[in-house]
């Protein structure tokens, strides 16, 4: 079984234009707020570039990238002319050749490439000793034929312009879709042996596999693929369809033998059968010797033609003897029907999709951000539900305020719960409304604690905002430090120009925080104002009941009484539907408050020519605000039921209880009692939702504040990065000119072969060298895989097709591009900037105890980079003189860190292998310097 090689890809800085973009069309506190965001996509897509493994964890983490991007795409127009982005790519079958691109359809394409190879590796490193592993692989193998179909089919075409690698390219993709299922039927095959499935079955089954090989090898063969493309390839593909072959047409040979002894004829057809699988047999050894394919897959077909050879010299016996029946030529017996269980299936939306509000995974970014075309619509969409929803509220409140005050002139409900002779003390409605509104919610006690509460966040987001103004004016004052230094060579903008916004949006926090502060001083002198009734309602109901008089001579006329139970119903009533009232709108105005006409628009494939056209756009807003309008209605209804019909039924009922009830003093002082913890309620209610009010103000700029800081510090930390190179490349200018300038440096170039089909594989086989192509294996060390000029990546295959190879899981080794030193001129001012940034980089994440990460997201080792990061000083020391001495090479110095000291001079090489720098070029390449840790 093969993987397909990864794509490589260039890192590049996507932070600064994506920045750029946002910070001139969102506004100042949206653009900085989605900062972190585009730090942790940059994180990312330098993550996706060291995979190498179609693990788990390496599958999950390629699918959150084309996740980003999907967010990204949605977001930015990325191309020439606006959001200009390079995208380096180079071609996985001949990395030689790269191509770069300004599109963000075309790194889709790529990252849809390297995940397809991903789940190849997955495929191909699968135990296919167990069905569970037999069936993973199968599944690895589809996804990635699917992939690589769907971008040959669709994606390339339709969003990606101008040349592609070959890999890319129409014969290219139609190779690895073919190689994919060819491996995905093999692991049916396997199972299907497995099963102990008839020969007929069986006999399908390889012909499909032999056809999907076959369409691998024509495609491998088109111009554009044979030229680029290492003839390894080809050797394999026809290897494996003489094996299918022969392993078809020796289970044919069995199905006509069955035939045969049922119908006593036809017996001459097992022996052509067998003859011609003898003959595919012999044409995979033949290839396999002469292209010095692996020794595994040789024994594998050797075996197969031990068991044909066999078979069929006992068939020539028994024909020659018994049957004697006519052995037909190829011709007349036709071709094997064939039956595919590997196919071809939809991929995931999500895998290329952009990706707008309404239909985004939970790791993607700018949740919730619409892109910058549609801000128009958003903001058309968000006036109007805005305005429907403020004239909703001014309804509600001017309806309650009228019932409130109406009920308070007329002393309901206190007039009637005072009447109510069933208990003693506090009504049982008004004490349900008290544990309701005031005792469940803390009491007073809880809007003291809530203001205190308030107050320490408020502690919290000043000193938040404080230190971030600190690290500004840290990396102002070392601005200005390095100004007067340097002069005009410090050419880095002033820092305080780039710091305007930071503290323009830290000066608004600080006034809003201060307003807050005085609103909460205010809202506390209300409580202690109000602290008399708010106790009272706050108290136990045995306590509140003494408060409660008993209404003296009791009123037993069944008239009165059914007057006041009708009023008592009437007022249920009010409250039922003011309740209601209060609910709908509340719902209103969090519908409104979430929603967004983004899901609305993205629904349309054709979105972006939508919010284009005035008159489409106005349609879709007016058909998004329809739906908001029947609850707006309603909401009215209730608010005219409430101060027109239903109050006036109020007043009716309560002018003839008054007229009829008896009233003494007592009757009045248990009504005024009732009537102050009825409007303690009222105050109570009040003033717990100015608090709330207060704790989410302040919990929403704890979170715009700690995005503040989150900026300041990126801004901070990549303004040190940009003035730690500056330094270095100046004070490197100063060494340079003291010395008499700069010695003949190197320059650097990519220098790898086309790439073999088994380079992602095993690293255990080395064949006999055949001419100028052998196969040659590199000591690896810790370091990964390095490929030898003129050489080709080492091949290793899973083996045969008729018997399940199922041992250890080969393991995966990519092939990456060799940087060979090479003689040239004195490189430039940015050449050593460069070289100097790459080690100082290095060596601070060695200082930190960060190397394994930064190793890690710089496609070295892991192990190396666990190494690193555990080295007493000493080793430290001579960890950074081999870096020196070798460029910043940290392959070379972890070799001969691990080797154990000092690494010996080699001929023609100096004390780590490098040949001598000199002013007349020629630096040690792949084939001179022969020292120890050439590469």
């Amino acid at each position: 079984m093969l993987a397909v090689p990864l794509k490589k890809g260039k890192n590049i800085d996507v932070v600064t234009p994506l920045r750029e973009y946002l910070e001139q069309n969102y506004p100042p506190n949206v653009s900085d707020s989605q900062v972190p965001e585009l730090h942790r996509f940059n994180s990312a897509r330098e993550r996706f570039l060291s995979l190498k493994r179609g693990d788990k964890a390496s599958l999950d983490l390629a699918k959150t990238y084309l996740h980003m991007l999907g967010s990204i795409e949605a977001r930015f127009p990325i191309d020439e002319n606006q959001v200009n982005l390079n995208f380096t790519w180079y071609d996985s079958l001949k990395p030689t050749k790269k191509f770069t691109h300004h599109r963000i359809g075309a790194e889709r394409a790529c990252a849809l490439f390297n995940y397809a190879a991903l789940e190849s590796n997955a495929g191909m490193t699968a135990d296919r000793s167990n069905a569970e592993g037999l069936k993973a692989a199968c599944s690895h193998f589809q996804m990635s034929a699917s992939i690589f179909t769907f971008l040959r089919d669709e994606f390339i075409k339709a969003r990606v312009t101008g040349p592609v690698t070959s890999d890319l390219s129409f014969d290219g993709l139609t190779m690895l879709s073919q190689l994919m299922l060819a491996q995905a039927q093999a692991c049916f095959f396997e199972k299907a042996i497995r099963d102990k499935y008839s020969p007929s079955v069986l006999s399908m089954l390889g012909a499909q596999a032999r056809i999907f090989y076959e369409n691998a090898l024509k495609a491998a063969k088109q111009p554009g693929i044979k030229d680029v493309l290492d003839r390894s390839w080809c050797n394999h593909f026809e290897f494996q369809a003489a094996c299918f072959a022969a392993s078809s047409e020796f289970q044919k040979s069995k199905v006509v033998f069955q035939e045969a002894e049922k119908t006593g004829e036809g017996y001459g057809k097992r022996l052509a059968w067998l003859a011609s699988a003898n003959q595919k047999c012999e044409v995979a050894i033949n290839t396999a010797r002469e292209a010095g394919l692996p020794e595994g897959m040789l024994g594998t077909v050797e075996n197969l033609r031990k068991i044909l050879l066999k078979e069929q010299r006992k068939a020539t016996e028994d024909n020659n003897s018994i049957y004697m029946d006519r052995v037909p030529p190829m011709s007349e017996l036709g071709e094997i029907t064939s039956r595919a269980l590997a196919k071809v299936d939809k991929i995931p939306d999500d895998l290329w999709r952009p990706m707008l509000p309404g239909n985004e995974t939970d790791d993607a970014l700018f949740k919730g951000l619409p892109p910058a075309q549609m801000l128009n619509a958003e903001n058309l969409f968000k006036d109007r539900i805005k305005g429907m929803v403020e004239s909703t509220k001014s309804s509600v409140e001017t309806a309650e305020k009228a019932v409130r005050n109406r009920l308070a002139e007329l002393n309901l409900p206190a007039a009637v719960e005072a009447g109510d002779m069933t208990s003693r003390g506090v009504p049982a409605s008004t004490w349900t409304k008290v544990l309701l509104v005031v005792q469940e919610r803390g009491g007073i006690s809880a809007l003291r604690s809530a203001i205190s509460n308030n107050g320490k966040q408020a502690d919290q987001i000043s000193s938040t905002i404080a230190g971030a103004l600190g690290r500004l004016k840290e990396e102002e004052i070392s601005d200005a430090r390095q100004r007067q230094t340097w002069g005009s060579q410090w050419t880095l903008p002033p820092a305080a120009e780039q710091q305007a916004n930071f503290k323009k949006d830290a000066a608004r926090f600080q006034g809003l925080l201060s307003e807050a502060r005085n609103s909460d001083k205010t809202l506390l002198s209300k409580i202690e104002e109000k602290a008399t009734i708010l106790d009272t309602v706050s108290m136990p109901k045995d306590g509140m009941d003494l408060l409660i008089p008993d209404p003296g001579a009791v009123d037993d006329d069944p008239k009165v009484e059914a007057l006041r139970s009708t009023l008592a119903t009437e007022l249920v009533k009010l409250e039922s539907q003011l309740a209601d009232m209060k609910s709908l709108f509340d719902q209103l105005s969090l519908d409104a408050q979430n929603d967004s006409i983004v899901s609305v628009l993205s629904k349309d494939d054709d979105w972006q020519s939508l919010v284009k056209d005035q008159s489409r756009l106005e349609g879709a807003v007016e058909e998004a605000v329809t739906k908001y309008e029947s609850r707006v209605d309603e909401i009215h209804r209730i608010a005219e039921s409430l101060t027109v019909s239903l109050l006036a039924r109020i007043m009716e009922k309560n002018h003839a209880f008054m007229a009829s009830r008896l009233e003494n003093e007592n009757s009045r002082k248990r009504e005024k009692a009732i009537r102050d913890i009825e409007n303690g309620i009222a105050e109570y209610e009040k003033l717990f939702k100015h608090v709330q009010d207060g704790k989410d103000f302040y919990a929403n700029l704890q979170q715009l504040v700690d995005k503040l800081n989150i900026s300041i510090s990126d801004h901070v930390y990549s303004r040190n990065l940009m003035a730690q190179e500056l330094e270095q490349m100046n004070v490197k200018a100063v060494e340079n000119n003291s010395f008499g300038g700069a010695s003949g440096g190197i320059t650097r170039q990519n220098s790898q072969p086309q790439v073999s089909p088994y380079a992602a594989g095993q690293t255990s086989y080395n064949p006999t060298p055949i001419g100028a192509n052998a196969y040659t294996q590199p000591g690896f060390g810790l370091a990964s895989a390095a490929a030898i000029p003129q050489a080709t990546a080492t091949p290793i295959s899973t083996g045969g097709m008729t018997v399940p190879q199922a041992s250890n899981p080969p393991s995966y080794q990519s092939s990456q591009p060799s940087q060979q030193p090479v003689g040239g001129d004195d490189p430039s001012m940015f050449m050593q900037a460069e070289l100097m940034r790459q080690q100082q980089e290095i060596w601070d994440s060695v200082k930190t105890g960060q190397a394994m990460s930064t190793l890690q997201n710089r496609n070295y080792d892991v192990e190396a980079a666990q190494i690193m990061a555990m080295l007493p000083k000493a080793k430290k020391k001579d960890v950074i003189e081999a870096l020196k001495a070798t460029d910043g090479s940290i392959e070379i110095a972890m070799n001969h860190l691990i080797e154990g000291g000092k690494a010996e001079k080699k001929k023609g090489g100096g004390r780590f292998g490098r040949k001598k720098k000199n002013n007349g070029g020629g630096g040690g390449g792949g084939g001179g310097g022969g020292g120890r840790y050439d590469w």
